[in-house]
């Protein structure tokens, strides 16, 4: 469901994570149309500003958080695909009934599956992101792990007094828990789209139906080849 701009523009000025509970910045303006349809979030990370995309942002129980761009085109993808296999379920039963005629029933049949089609490449690319996310966040993790122990190791040198330690090791643990959290996300999402796709109801009949088609009209008849050829008999005059 969109966010109102009246619901966004409380939170302009203020601080922002992620669903992670990561800091990302702060929202410093809320694009619109001239009837009131967000079109854009301007948010300022450090000296570095962005404009993000209405679907990226959450708001749930009055508190707003920015959805990392992966996750938001999985949603829509996802969203996307559930809508389109409805809808061929839905012709496919008006088809049944006879509601229908014969050549709207093609027509929007065709359409369909290349809608569906589309979505299926869009599925790829959002597969290859989430891989190469799910490995950034687990250097991440691996690097926080180093990070830790270098920290205890100074502390039991006594190169840090205990305030240092129990700060840096609290950073350390909610950053480590922020992308265990996200690498747990990832996966689910990924078998999220791996289920829809293989759930679609898409009855496509593409190059390989059409050689497989081929191949079985060039293949020989065996019931005729394999009768034993007659063996010719020569009928010998006697008188």
């Amino acid at each position: 469901m969109a966010i109102s701009y009246d619901n966004l523009m409380k939170f302009i000025g203020q601080k922002v994570k992620d669903v992670y509970g990561r800091e990302v910045g702060y929202i410093v303006h809320v694009y619109t149309e001239v009837d009131g349809t967000v079109t854009g979030i301007e948010v300022a990370y450090g000296n570095t500003f962005s404009t993000l995309d209405p679907s990226r942002i959450s708001l749930v129980n009055d508190v707003l958080a920015i959805l990392p761009d992966w996750k938001a085109d999985s949603m829509k993808s996802i969203m996307q695909m559930e809508k389109i296999r409805k809808r061929q379920r839905a012709l496919e039963e008006l088809y049944a009934k006879q509601e229908i005629p014969k050549s709207s029933y093609d027509d929007m049949k065709r359409k369909l599956d290349s809608e569906m089609v589309k979505i299926r490449e869009d599925y790829a690319k959002i597969k290859s992101k989430l891989k190469s996310r799910l490995n950034e966040v687990e250097d991440q993790i691996t690097h926080i792990d180093r990070a830790m122990i270098a920290v205890k190791m100074s502390y039991i040198a006594t190169e840090l007094t205990e305030s240092a330690y129990k700060g840096s090791i609290e950073i350390l643990r909610q950053a480590k828990e922020s992308y265990i959290i996200e690498k747990d996300d990832i996966r689910k999402t990924m078998e999220k789209l791996d289920l829809s796709d293989r759930d679609t109801g898409l009855d496509i009949k593409g190059a390989g139906s059409l050689t497989n088609g081929a191949e079985s009209s060039a293949k020989p008849d065996l019931s005729r080849t394999e009768l034993p050829t007659p063996i010719p008999v020569k009928v010998l005059s006697t008188q």
